[in-house]
């Protein structure tokens, strides 16, 4: 099964570095361009399934760039939840003490209203191994978000640090899991810690 992950195309709040989770933001025309370019030059591989978060900007780039297939809605595999950071950027946050205990843990740590990274990883390996449990399609793309894709591919990948898996808004990577796996998976065999490190390849789309 290949997987291919791709962050949304930008917002107005990703252009102006803001945190921005459950806030459901249309594309910006910046960024509309910037996926249609990318388009054009072949990055995105066809597929035979596409799935989509709920929010606006994941389920608009998934209609710019597979405008013929239909929409898969996936539940609980949005971004991290940021609490009172969200709508805000780093120097609106300047001065804040939850804020800086937040950066001064990598994500650690807690902020209020909103998820740490531990609680975001654990919600994004159990949402991603029932979603491998029964979704179908051999060739799938995930139009998902940043973060989502760091902690996804930290689970099925794990050669690398959380943050080696960053990625710009339209980017994304290209990931294969055995189907054996996949099937071993679907008979009960395997439980939610035997997919960590699944991926037998993985590359970025550009």
């Amino acid at each position: 099964m290949e997987l291919i992950w791709i962050r949304h195309a930008a917002t107005k709040g990703n252009l102006e570095k803001r945190y921005i989770s459950l806030t459901d933001e249309k594309l910006c025309p910046e960024g509309i361009s910037a996926l249609l370019e990318k388009k054009v030059e072949k990055v995105y591989p066809e597929v035979d399934r596409v799935y989509s978060t709920y929010l606006n900007r994941c389920m608009e780039t998934a209609k710019l760039l597979y405008p013929l297939q239909g929409l898969h809605i996936l539940e609980g595999l949005e971004e991290m939840h940021f609490g009172v950071f969200e709508g805000k950027n780093f120097q609106e946050l300047d001065g804040n003490e939850d804020y800086q205990k937040w950066i001064d843990s990598d994500a650690y740590a807690g902020m209020p209203e909103g998820e740490s990274r531990g609680e975001f990883l654990e919600r994004i390996t159990r949402e991603t191994y029932e979603f491998l449990k029964v979704c179908k399609g051999n060739k799938i793309a995930m139009v998902v978000h940043g973060g989502t894709i760091m902690a996804a591919l930290t689970y099925l990948d794990g050669s690398g640090p959380y943050f080696s898996y960053a990625c710009d808004n339209g980017a994304g990577f290209r990931t294969v899991i055995p189907d054996m796996t996949i099937e071993r998976l679907r008979n009960g065999n395997l439980g939610i810690e035997d997919l960590h490190g699944c991926v037998t390849k993985i590359e970025r789309l550009f």
